[in-house]
């Protein structure tokens, strides 16, 4: 992907088994799709930030079992970190487990640039957001909310559970808005 700001531009590398491509590709050519772009769920959703933010942001999306944390300052990505949570953990991720996961991309930013993170959103939690969200204000001092309102999960939902819709539909609808 590439990101400009002012006169400087920014690229991202993702390295993908090419085995791994091609199961995309014959997943979706199966389906009478042509793919045209592979890339990672996170990188797509991020259109879906609030533009016009200058501070510095956190997204936090969880694909299970991956977790991944984003930080976005202005328009450039300072940090891009992905780990596991335990199998049953990201079934249904548990407040503690997510944050202990995340502390480490708030004590980065604030090492680097020595002061704290302005606002989080995320992606995927489910029902554990709300836990997420009421620790993240109470320990870290820092507002956090969900990246898709009610309205954009449920109207993309399918049926599906609100995290598994925001797991699913956020990389798309960031995608289209992209």
């Amino acid at each position: 992907m590439l990101f400009r700001s002012a006169a400087d531009w920014q690229v991202i590398s993702v390295v993908t088994p090419l085995t791994v491509v091609q199961q995309y590709e014959a997943l979706l050519g199966a389906a009478g799709l042509s793919v045209s772009r592979v890339t990672l769920s996170s990188l797509a959703a991020m259109p879906l930030l609030p533009e016009g933010d200058e501070g510095s942001t956190l997204l936090v999306k969880l694909s299970p079992p991956w977790l991944t944390t984003v930080i976005v300052q202005g328009q450039d990505i300072c940090l891009f970190r992905t780990g596991t949570l335990t199998q049953r953990s990201a079934a249904e991720p548990q407040p503690a487990e997510v944050l202990e996961a995340i502390y480490p991309a708030f004590a980065y930013f604030q090492d680097t640039f020595g002061r704290s993170l302005d606002r989080v959103y995320l992606c995927g939690l489910g029902e554990a957001a709300n836990g997420v969200i009421e620790r993240i204000g109470e320990e870290m001092h820092v507002s956090a909310q969900p990246l898709l309102s009610g309205s954009d999960a449920a109207s993309s939902s399918g049926g599906w559970s609100r995290a598994d819709a925001e797991r699913y539909s956020a990389a798309f609808l960031g995608l289209l808005r992209e």
